[in-house]
C-alpha cells in the first residue's frame, strides 16, 4: 500500500505517514513517520 500511495503521487514530501499492525494477540506496531 505505502508504494502504491508513493507511485500515485498521493505521499508529498514533509506529509506526516501514519502505519498500523496487528498480528495475533497482543502482538502491534505503530509508526509515524515525517516524509
Amino acid at each position: 500500500a505505502l508504494s502504491e500511495a508513493l507511485s500515485e503521487g498521493r505521499i508529498q514530501d514533509n506529509d506526516m505517514v501514519i502505519l498500523a499492525a496487528f498480528g495475533s494477540g497482543f502482538t502491534w506496531a505503530s509508526a509515524a513517520i515525517r516524509w
